[in-house]
């Protein structure tokens, strides 16, 4: 007997090209599965994440002990806050399915581009929380709008078009009520111009409806000088 085996003889069809396309193609759908099913659950994952920053969001500007009710689920599509600021979702705060605020974005151009804002206002128009969502401000200067450097923001709480007089939504410098940052000026100017346009809108939808907003669902100019201080 042998010491040797006799060496395996490779089967014939491994060579042909039928073989090798099918084979290719096992391993092309193998991967496809492994990848479909890696990014559903990165998918499901993000939409997780999203929605709890959206929360948090709104936490900032409606304590969730004034309401009751998914604010993420309880939204109105307002096409006039759309084409003002560029985002169309109206957030309804409703406490035991009575409505008690709203929350919507705003944007505003400040010193560096554009400042997003939140504002959450009750069914008369008095402001419960503004809070900076995103901004390119110069940091050190126009970022204490941020609430974590600052809590100048906090100055707009409880303001509104009927207890303040126009001519105080502004900085101090333009003769307003509201503190500008030293050596910053057009970030703050840009926050205040920003609420009280968000305000604005309230009051006109509002007048326009004949009531705060709708209960059913229907689901720049800016110089850039050298230096802040202008």
């Amino acid at each position: 007997m042998s010491l040797f085996s006799a060496p395996v003889k490779r089967p014939l069809y491994f060579d042909r090209i039928g073989y090798q396309a099918a084979l290719l193609a096992g391993v092309c759908s193998l991967v496809s599965v492994l990848i479909l099913g890696g990014h559903k659950a990165t998918e499901e994952k993000i939409a997780i994440a999203l929605k709890q920053d959206q929360l948090n969001m709104l936490e900032q500007v409606l304590p969730s002990s004034l309401y009751n009710n998914n604010l993420l689920e309880d939204t109105l599509r307002i096409p006039e806050l759309l084409n003002k600021f560029g985002s169309e979702t109206l957030y309804v705060a409703k406490f035991d399915k009575n409505i008690v605020a709203y929350a919507f974005i705003v944007t505003q151009d400040g010193y560096s581009g554009e400042i997003k804002l939140i504002i959450a206002l009750d069914q008369h128009g008095s402001i419960l929380g503004v809070r900076v969502i995103s901004h390119s401000e110069t940091p050190g200067l126009g970022d204490k709008i941020e609430i974590s450097k600052d809590d100048w923001i906090t100055g707009f709480n409880k303001l509104s078009l009927a207890n303040t007089e126009r001519n105080s939504w502004a900085v101090k410098k333009d003769g307003g009520q509201f503190d500008q940052f030293t050596g910053a000026t057009i970030t703050p100017r840009a926050v205040v111009n920003g609420v009280v346009s968000g305000l604005d809108f309230f009051s006109n939808y509002s007048a326009a409806h004949s009531e705060p907003m709708p209960k059913e669902n229907t689901s720049k100019e800016s110089t850039k000088p050298d230096e802040q201080t202008n």
